[in-house]
């Protein structure tokens, strides 16, 4: 009888803590009340901004001008810090400045880009730079895109579910062209590394770039839901 009772009270707490866990879970994803107004505009204009720097360098990229690598890496600086930021609010303070996101949106999204970027630059001077100007088109792609945050800022400000209904092709188009760019990105630096120059100083940063596959796998995720979400809107008649 004593075992019985053993038992049951263990059965009784494991319940307990599947309950916390689900609870936990489901705060994680679940959507966030909005930032001020004004916090969300200056978001918003932070976004846009990065955005018109990063269509630069691109327009400098394709050139092959690669003299601005250290504004390119200011500029991404920048962009990290606003992620960071976005970070705090949602884990925080539990208020998002973009529409519809979740605590899971930040930490999964936002997070992880800001450890790579801090890991990568704490390299740049070991490796004369070469840690972030291996990955130039990828961090002017990410910038380029900022756009994409901009309206969801925008849409935090005034929703509108019109416009995040065109949103949606255009995000297939982001998803896709970042998983292009982050898979060909980490290819470079790793293969380079391992079978074509051997660096003792470039091994750390080549190790930091492990993170850009776990970034591809995010990205196809989201391609994987937009999907979905277009042809429910656009292509299913039902």
């Amino acid at each position: 009888m004593r075992m019985r009772r053993c038992v049951d009270k263990n059965d009784g707490m494991s319940g307990i803590n599947i309950d916390i866990k689900n609870q936990q879970h489901l705060k994680i994803q679940e959507k966030l009340k909005h930032a001020p107004r004004s916090i969300c505009f200056v978001v918003m204009t932070c976004y846009g901004f990065l955005s018109v720097r990063g269509f630069i360098h691109i327009l400098a990229l394709a050139r092959k001008d690669r003299s601005n690598q250290n504004e390119l890496d200011r500029d991404f600086l920048a962009l990290v810090l606003v992620y960071l930021i976005e970070v705090l609010g949602a884990v925080v303070f539990g208020v998002s400045t973009l529409y519809r996101w979740s605590r899971r949106h930040f930490l999964e999204h936002h997070l992880p880009l800001v450890i790579l970027f801090a890991l990568t630059l704490s390299q740049n001077q070991k490796t004369q730079g070469r840690a972030t100007s291996q990955h130039s088109e990828w961090m002017a792609l990410v910038l380029l895109i900022s756009f994409n945050e901009m309206t969801a800022a925008l849409l935090a400000i005034w929703p509108n579910k019109n416009v995040d209904k065109l949103r949606v092709l255009p995000n297939m188009i982001i998803q896709f062209s970042l998983l292009l760019t982050e898979t060909s990105s980490w290819f470079r630096a790793t293969i380079t590394q391992l079978f074509l120059r051997t660096d003792p100083s470039m091994w750390l940063t080549t190790l930091f770039s492990q993170f850009l596959l776990a970034a591809a796998v995010i990205h196809y995720s989201y391609l994987s839901k937009l999907s979905r979400i277009f042809v429910k809107l656009w292509l299913d008649k039902d």
